[in-house]
C-alpha cells in the first residue's frame, strides 16, 4: 500500500498567495505610517536631491571609485544647472 500525500489545489495556493500579499501591504502601510509620523513626514518626501562633494579613496567601501571617476569628468556648472532645474 502505497501513501498519497495531497497536494494543495490551485485555489488554495492562489488563496495562500493572496493573503501573503496582502499581510505585506498591510506591513508597508505601517511602515509608511509609522515612519511618517516619527520624521514628520506628511507623505514622504516631495523632492530629494543628492550633491556628492567629496571622496576618499580609501573608505571606497562600495567599490566605486571608477563611478567617481566618472563623475569628476562632469562639469561643475552642469551638476549646478541640474539642482536648480529641480528645485524650480
Amino acid at each position: 500500500m502505497q501513501l498519497e500525500i495531497p497536494r494543495p489545489s490551485a485555489v488554495a495556493t492562489n488563496q495562500r498567495q493572496n493573503e501573503a500579499e496582502n499581510c505585506q501591504s498591510k506591513m508597508q502601510d505601517w511602515w509608511d505610517q509609522e515612519i511618517s509620523k516619527n520624521v514628520g513626514l506628511l507623505d514622504g518626501y516631495q523632492q530629494v536631491s543628492v550633491l556628492l562633494i567629496k571622496w576618499h579613496d580609501e573608505i571606497d567601501q562600495l567599490g566605486v571609485a571608477q563611478e567617481v571617476i566618472t563623475l569628476k569628468l562632469v562639469p561643475l556648472e552642469t551638476v549646478t544647472n541640474i539642482f536648480n532645474r529641480l528645485e524650480t
